[in-house]
This record gives structure tokens, C-alpha cells and sequence, in this order.
């Protein structure tokens, strides 16, 4: 006897010799055998043991063994199994298969037919015991019915193969097996293949009175003639299927090999342009040409074709085929590109076909789109921006205040070639917190062809006080675009002076006061401006413009401004001085104040202050603003003093009136007293008095209350204040006390003696009135002085020295 241990997938055969020890490592899907080269059965006191992970097959008679090592580690219950086949007899004497293996049932006995593992024990199992108790009998009846026949040569053993399958790749991607006909009951056809999901099968199909018996009818079906076939959804596109015969000799056929054709695919492909999912294909999307991505339908196998066949605007065709990979088919799509120079400007569509294998093109759906390839801002063509737009706000040049809100903030903006009717043109503002927001603007015909476009951006973008910037972009439909122009900045400035509570209305003016022109402002007054004083209102800020309106006398006007300090603004109040030279005429004027910020919101003048203003001055008779001549004082009753009867009805003074004085103007007497006192006396100037340059004054006797030397100036004042200055002093005596009575004696001789008064002051006079011899009147005159007393007429009446 010669004792083969095979290794039936792997095509291996070894002749074991007695005495010897054969040893393996187990692979998954390898089915081991242990078989006599004559009478193909295993050992008959055949003993098998499982040792840990081990399976160890035995035979005392022939002292053989035969380990496999990790039976139960390196092959596993399903894809990774791996069998021990042991050709036994029954008790009739027929040959059949006890395979062990790493699931199905613990088995007890070697028994023909029955497949399962083995525990792990120290015994192991062999054949039936009624089997190794009448091996005898059993070995005559197999040997028996191994040798009968005529076609048998004696006892010598079986070693022709059944004819080999035959094996069709057919185009719907299944195969058929065209099943030996010489085959003999028992005979059998091993077919291997991959399904859809990669696994490696084997399915035995063993004829038998019926026909043929599948052992995996899911996969290959029962038939009842020669000829089978694995369906397309039971193979994997494009591998091999191996089929071979053999008859339970163990005499095999060769090895029948094909490639399975692809399935047809279940589906249709379909396209997709991201880039052209608006409609439109534009420059900066061309650049590269299109990614194009195909979704490949259920079934596509690797190798399989995707078309695509552009279509342009003049009708033209251009195709693009590409032959699915293995990762494409695991990812289920492709990427294809569409080169820039396969589209024109117009319309254009693309169509997407697969073919797969000899079956027909399965045709898929139409992207159709637009190309654009004008760039707004290209003004040459060459798919270079030459020109972006340009932002400007003629309203912000000192920023936007609250009033050119209330409509948004216009803008125009520069629309450059190659923008057309329809473009959209965005502005993009950034505001002061750095958040964007943005207003969108359709081109018309107009706009192209004026090269500019207003465009308003609404208040509600513009929502707080601060520093924006604008940018403008212009994009067409299909996305080409200009890209953003150069920022615009501009200030927003609602807050308003006099707007005390912020609700956008002025609730308070500035008010002007002017102190010293409360009666009039004078040429003195005038010299250094008029000063002013304006209440500052709340809304107001440091760097707002104060301005004061002065409305002339002749209805002209001039301003005058100031820029408010922090100060200013914090005390509520300003001084401004409105310039001598703003100021260049006599008569009423009016003044105003306005608050403006740099923004332009305004408080709104206030109420109108008047003041007057009157320069000519009494005395200046030629206007050149000096005082050429003063008032003079002339008291001609005082030419001797002032006595008590003529101070009765006061002092009489005539005053000239200067030029330059006008009729209203205020002449003022000052009274100088013995005692160094003062005292005036006023008189307003009459037309007549102005025109005869002289005025009557008289200085009342209760302002003339002690004897003695007196001096008066005089002063013209008008209503502004101009004033003459005082003139020269006039001096006058007051006299009031009489002296004593003189004394006349008629003496003897016809004679009259006079005796003066002692208490006579120089100056004091007598005077003596009588008749001459001749009846003729005569009044002397006697005055005292330093040496006595001197008559004005000696003749009648002589000096004196006592």
C-alpha cells in the first residue's frame, strides 16, 4: 500500500512513508485527505485526535501520522474554513466521506457522510464499532464491487478522469457550465468563483440519477441535464471562474478557467457641473476648464466607459471618454474635465453615456449652461480686471450728518467696460464695530452706457455714529467679477447741537447776549470788536463751528466763527468777539448764532439778538473818530460873581454844541463847589440847539449852596456813549452876603460926609447918587480896594483912604 496525504486546493500530493511523521500549518479553504493510492480509502483503524488547536490523524497498522497544526486557529467556522476528508466504508461496503471540521456537530464516530468537529480530548474517535468489528466482510464487499465489471483489468485501480466542464463567459455577465456527459454517478464538478462582495466559493455539483445536485443551490442551481449557469448577481464582475471534474477515485480533470463579463448596469449615470449649477460657466471657472462628476449607477464594474459629448453653441460636437477605475467604481462616481477650449461663449450642454462591456451605451441626462467669458472691469478682453468701480458720496465730504440720513447716503458709482445691462453691482459697508453689510443694484442700459450709476445706500445700513468705508463690485450672472474697487470712507455724524435728549430734534438754540450794548455800542466800544457771550446747548461737541450772522443796516450780512473748546462745550457757554471791521456802519443791526458740527448737523440759528451801533462823536467835526472841540461854558451874569439876586433864579450858562452832536445827545454840566464837591446838571440836545451850535443851561440856585469860587465844564454824550470829553472849566464867584449900609451925615456947611462900610471886601462898591448946584443927576462909584477905597469920579466925590 501506498498511503498519499493531499492537499487538494493546492494541487499537492505526498507519499507517506511507513514509520514517518508528517507535520503542516492549516490554511483557511484547503481540504486535506488521507487516502491508499490503490484503493483510495484512508486507513482502515483511521483514529483522529484533536490536541488543543491540533488535529491529528492516525494509524497503528500502518504507522503512520499525520499532524495539521492550528486545525482550529488558523481556519475558521465560514469564509476561513478548512476540511479533513476521510474516504471510510459503511457496513455495505460503500466508500463515502467523514470530513471534520471547525463547526457542525461534535462527532462521536468516523461514520461516511457525516461532517463535524472534533472536542478537545486525550481519546480521539475512529471508525463504527460494528465497522472495525467486521472490517472483513465490509473490505470483501467494496473490493468486490471495485473489480466488477468488463471493463475493469483485473483488480487494478481507477486513474481516468471524467472529461473536463466547459465554461461560457456570457455578455450579461453570467456563466455557463456545460457539465461532462461521460460523467458516472458520483462523478462531480468543483466550480470556483468570487461573488459580488469579493468572497471565494466553491460549490460542488455531483451527478446522481437526476441529473446534477448542487451543494449550494443559492449559488448554482440544481439541474437535471448538462448544462447550468451561474447567474450574473452570483459573480463578480470581471474575475475568473475555475471549474474541474473528478470521480470519487480522486481522478481529476484539468482546470477550466474564464473571466466573467461585467453585468450591464441597472441604471443610468448622471451628470453633474457644480460650477455650472447657476446656468452659467464664467471666466474664473473656465480657467482650468469644468470639473465634471459623473454618479456611476448600480453595477458599474471597473473598465467600464463614461462618454461625454459636449454640444456647442454653432452645433458642433466634442466627446470626452473615460474608463472607470477600481476605486471610482468603490467610490461610485468620477471626476472628469471638460477643457476650457471644448465650450464657446453661448449656450452649450453636455451628455453623459456608459458603456459597459458589449452591452449597449446607457444614456444619462443633459447639464446644459451658458459660458461667459466678459469680465466686468476687462476694458481689453484679455480675462484681465484693467478697471474696478470707484465709490464716491459727494454728500460726505465732511461726513454724513443726521438731516442727509433721513434719505440714506447717495453714492455714484463708476460702472468700468465690459459691465453690460443686468450685471449686479454691490456695495459692501463696513461699519464702525467692523460688521459688514451689503446693497445690491441692477445695471441698466443707461448706467453701462453712461459709465456711472447712483446707488443709495438706506439708513437703516447706516445705524450708528462713526467711521464706514464702502467698496463697490460689480458681478454679471455668470459670476464674472470685477472684484472690490478701492475703499470710500465716510463719517456719520446724527448727533445734533440742541438736540438735548437725542431724539434727532433740536430742542434748544444758542442765544446771544452782548453786555455792553445794552444802549448802543459806542466808537470806544467798537475799537476792540463787540464782545459777545452765546449759550453753548447740549448736542453740542469740542471742534463744532459756533458762527454768528450779523445783519447790517443796509440788510446785508457777514459772519463770524468759532471753533467750540472742550471748555466751552463743558460750561455751556462762548465768548466771540464779532471783528470792529464786520461792523463798518452806524445804525441797528441783528445777530444770530448757529452750531455746526464737521458733519453738517446744525442746532438752526436762534432767536436774533439787536443792538445798535452809533460811532459819530460830539466834537469830532471832521469824522476822523477824534474829538476836534469840547463844549465851552460862558455864564455872562457871573462876569462880576454871582450875588444873591441873580443867583435867585439859578446860574444862566450858554454852552456851545460842538459838531458831531446831534440832537437827543446828553450835555452834562459838572459843578465844581468851593468845598471841592461835585454836582451836574443834564440837558438833552434839541435839533434847534445842534443847528445853532449853542445851548441855554441853566445850573438850578439849589445846586449853588455856598459862597464862594466856582468852576463848570461842560460834556456831550450821545446815546451810545460817544462823548465830547469835558471841556475847559469856566470859573464864576458866588456872592450872596450884602455889605453894611454906608453912612451919609449932612453936615453944616451944606456938606454930606460918608462913612464906608468897615466890613467892605476888595471888590465891594458904593455907590452915591444926588443933585448937583445945578439940578444935574450923578451916580459915583466907590470900590474898595487893597489901599482904601477909589471913586469913579473924583471930582464929584474924591478917593479915600479910609
Amino acid at each position: 500500500m501506498k498511503f498519499i496525504f493531499s492537499e487538494k486546493n493546492s494541487d499537492i500530493q505526498v507519499q507517506l512513508n511507513p514509520h514517518a511523521k508528517h507535520v503542516i500549518t492549516a490554511k483557511p479553504n484547503e481540504v486535506y485527505q488521507l487516502f491508499d493510492s490503490e484503493t483510495n480509502l484512508s486507513p482502515l483503524d483511521i483514529k483522529a485526535l484533536r490536541k488543543s488547536d491540533d488535529l491529528i490523524l492516525s494509524s497503528k497498522e500502518q504507522d503512520l501520522e499525520v499532524v495539521i497544526k492550528d486545525f482550529w486557529e488558523e481556519c475558521k467556522p465560514g469564509e476561513q474554513q478548512c476540511y479533513a476528508t476521510l474516504n471510510v466504508l459503511d457496513q455495505n461496503g460503500v466508500m463515502g466521506e467523514a470530513t471534520i471540521t471547525q463547526d457542525g456537530p461534535v462527532l462521536e464516530h468516523l461514520v461516511a457522510g457525516e461532517t463535524g468537529t472534533l472536542s478537545d480530548n486525550d481519546d480521539g474517535i475512529g471508525l463504527f464499532l460494528w465497522v472495525a468489528g467486521s472490517i472483513g466482510s465490509a473490505l470483501a464487499i467494496f473490493l468486490a464491487n471495485k473489480n466488477h465489471g468488463g471493463d475493469n483489468k483485473g483488480n487494478d485501480a481507477d486513474v481516468t478522469a471524467p472529461s473536463k466542464p466547459g465554461l461560457t463567459a456570457e455578455d450579461d455577465g453570467s456563466v455557463s457550465i456545460d457539465l461532462p456527459k461521460d460523467a458516472n454517478k458520483g462523478d462531480s464538478v468543483d466550480v470556483t468563483f468570487e461573488d459580488e462582495d469579493g468572497n471565494s466559493n466553491t460549490v460542488t455539483l455531483e451527478k446522481d440519477d437526476n441529473g446534477w445536485t448542487s451543494s449550494n443551490p443559492d449559488l448554482i442551481p440544481d439541474t437535471d441535464n448538462d448544462h447550468v449557469t451561474i447567474p450574473n448577481d452570483k459573480i463578480k464582475d470581471n474575475s475568473d471562474v475555475t471549474a474541474s471534474a473528478k470521480d470519487p477515485s480522486g481522478n481529476k480533470s484539468d482546470d477550466v478557467t474564464v473571466t466573467a463579463k461585467p453585468d450591464p448596469v441597472t441604471d443610468v449615470p448622471v451628470l453633474s457641473i457644480p460650477e455650472v449649477e447657476d446656468g452659467y460657466a464664467n471666466a474664473d471657472e473656465l480657467k482650468d476648464g469644468l470639473q465634471a462628476e459623473v454618479t456611476l449607477p448600480e453595477g458599474t464594474v471597473e473598465g467600464a466607459e463614461i462618454t461625454l459629448t459636449i454640444t456647442r453653441p454653432d452645433n458642433t460636437t466634442e466627446t470626452i471618454t473615460h474608463t472607470v477605475t477600481k476605486d471610482e467604481v468603490v467610490a461610485g462616481k468620477v471626476s472628469i474635465d471638460i477643457p476650457k477650449d471644448a465650450v464657446q461663449n453661448g449656450q452649450n450642454s453636455v451628455d453623459v453615456s456608459i458603456t459597459q462591456g458589449s452591452n449597449p451605451p446607457k444614456q444619462g441626462n443633459k447639464v446644459e449652461f451658458a459660458v461667459d467669458e466678459q469680465i466686468p472691469g476687462d476694458t481689453d478682453g484679455d480675462g484681465v480686471v484693467d478697471t474696478t468701480p470707484v465709490v464716491t458720496i459727494p454728500e460726505a465730504a465732511d461726513g454724513v450728518n443726521a438731516d442727509e440720513l433721513k434719505d440714506g447716503v447717495q453714492t455714484e458709482v463708476t460702472v468700468p467696460g465690459g459691465s453690460a445691462e443686468g450685471d449686479k453691482l454691490t456695495l459692501t459697508i463696513t461699519k464702525p464695530d467692523g460688521s459688514t453689510d451689503t446693497v445690491e443694484h441692477t445695471l441698466t442700459a443707461d448706467e453701462v452706457a453712461a459709465g456711472k450709476a447712483d446707488v443709495t445706500i438706506p439708513a437703516d445700513k447706516v445705524t450708528a455714529d462713526g467711521n464706514y468705508s464702502v467698496t463697490a463690485e460689480i458681478t454679471d450672472p455668470a459670476g464674472n467679477t470685477s472684484g472690490k474697487g478701492q475703499p470710500t470712507d465716510f463719517t456719520v455724524d446724527t448727533q445734533i447741537p440742541g438736540d438735548t435728549d437725542g431724539d434727532g430734534v433740536v430742542d434748544t438754540t444758542p442765544v446771544v447776549t452782548i453786555p455792553e450794548a445794552a444802549d448802543g455800542v459806542n466808537a470806544e466800544e467798537l475799537k476792540d470788536g463787540i464782545q459777545t457771550e452765546v449759550t453753548v446747548p447740549g448736542g453740542s461737541a469740542e471742534g463744532d463751528k459756533l458762527t454768528l450772522t450779523i445783519t447790517k443796516p443796509d440788510g446785508s450780512t457777514d459772519t463770524v466763527e468759532h471753533t467750540l473748546t472742550a471748555d466751552e462745550v463743558a460750561a455751556g457757554k462762548a465768548d466771540v468777539t464779532i471783528p470792529a471791521d464786520k461792523v463798518t456802519a452806524d445804525g441797528n443791526y441783528s445777530v444770530t448764532a448757529e452750531i455746526t458740527d464737521p458733519a453738517g448737523n446744525t442746532s438752526g440759528k436762534g432767536q436774533p439778538t439787536d443792538f445798535t451801533v452809533d460811532t459819530q462823536i460830539p466834537g469830532d467835526t471832521d469824522g476822523d473818530g477824534v474829538v476836534d472841540t469840547t463844549p465851552v461854558v460862558t455864564i455872562p451874569e457871573a462876569a462880576d460873581g454871582v450875588n444873591a439876586d441873580e443867583l435867585k433864579d439859578g446860574v444862566q450858562t450858554e454852552v456851545t454844541v460842538p459838531g458831531g452832536s446831534a440832537a437827543g445827545d446828553t450835555l452834562t454840566l459838572t459843578i465844581t463847589k468851593p468845598d471841592g464837591t461835585t454836582d451836574t446838571v443834564e440837558h438833552t440836545l434839541t435839533a434847534d440847539e445842534v443847528a445853532a451850535g449853542k445851548a441855554d443851561v441853566t445850573i438850578p440856585a439849589d445846586k449853588v449852596t455856598a459862597d464862594g469860587n466856582y468852576s463848570v465844564t461842560a460834556e456831550i454824550t450821545d446815546p451810545a456813549g460817544n462823548t465830547s470829553g469835558k471841556g475847559q472849566p469856566t470859573d464864576f464867584a458866588v456872592d450872596t452876603v450884602a455889605p453894611s449900609a454906608p453912612v451919609l451925615k449932612a453936615e453944616d456947611d451944606g456938606s454930606v460926609s460918608i462913612e464906608l462900610p468897615t466890613d467892605a471886601n476888595k471888590g465891594d462898591t458904593v455907590e452915591v447918587t444926588f443933585e448937583d448946584e445945578n439940578g444935574g443927576k450923578h451916580t459915583v462909584t466907590l470900590e474898595k480896594g487893597d489901599n482904601g477905597w477909589t471913586s469913579d469920579t473924583p471930582a464929584l466925590i474924591p478917593d479915600s483912604n479910609g
